[in-house]
């Protein structure tokens, strides 16, 4: 008879959340060929004036460590947090407590999306996987001001910049290796109408609702 030690929970794990160790190799490895640059900065443009694909400052740059983000932070009311990989406990221990904890969390969607790395889709299979893709910084943007100053920042500072609510998104655009997250989860204003009008519609009003962007069906 087979025996298999590993619980069916774990063994999943195993399976979709490729086993590394966390570091610097991951980068290079996945910007090898794709953003990387042979300097420290935005490629030039070809002699045809056909711009190349910009490269991004990415913790493995030097430019990084030049990143005044304490001025971020302070811009953003102290919002700015390094981004946690919730399943780091089970890269060095997948019989730990920690990362029992983790994966029983796992089964829970607002248990992940309560969470700036957290996932509801962990990735199509054969087209990208989070382990490989997380933030390295978020900003728990609370105001449209947190907005601006993110997206300025990260415009000055030539960042890699994505955007996650609740991490629905199937072909992980919101999350990215090396990227500073503007993570917006935690708007949650909601607005009931009696007689909703578009700005501009001629159409008579009807009942609605408008929502911010951390707003889930749950939440209505």
């Amino acid at each position: 008879m087979l025996s298999v030690s590993l619980t069916p929970k774990v063994s999943l794990f195993q399976d979709f959340y490729p086993q590394h160790k966390p570091s610097q190799d991951i980068l290079t490895k996945y910007y090898k060929g794709r953003y990387s640059c042979p300097h420290d900065g935005p490629p030039a443009a070809k002699s045809d004036d056909v711009a190349r694909p910009r490269c991004r400052c990415l913790p493995s740059d030097p430019c990084w460590k030049r990143v005044p983000w304490a001025s971020l932070n302070a811009s953003v009311h102290g919002r700015l947090e390094v981004s946690v990989d919730e399943m780091a406990p089970c890269m060095t221990d997948i019989g730990s407590a920690e990362c029992s904890a983790a994966l029983e969390g796992s089964d829970d969607e607002f248990w992940l999306t309560s969470r700036p790395n957290g996932f509801q889709h962990t990735g199509l299979f054969g087209v990208w996987n989070i382990s490989d893709r997380l933030s390295s910084l978020s900003v728990r943007a609370e105001t449209e001001a947190d907005f601006q100053a993110t997206i300025a920042f990260a415009a000055a500072h030539n960042l890699r910049l994505v955007v996650k609510a609740t991490g629905h998104d199937w072909y992980g655009r919101s999350t990215a290796a090396g990227s500073l997250l503007l993570w917006t989860h935690l708007r949650k204003e909601i607005n009931w109408h009696e007689s909703f009008v578009p700005a501009g519609s001629a159409e008579k009003g009807a009942p609605a609702v408008t929502v911010d962007s951390g707003v889930q069906f749950s939440d209505l």
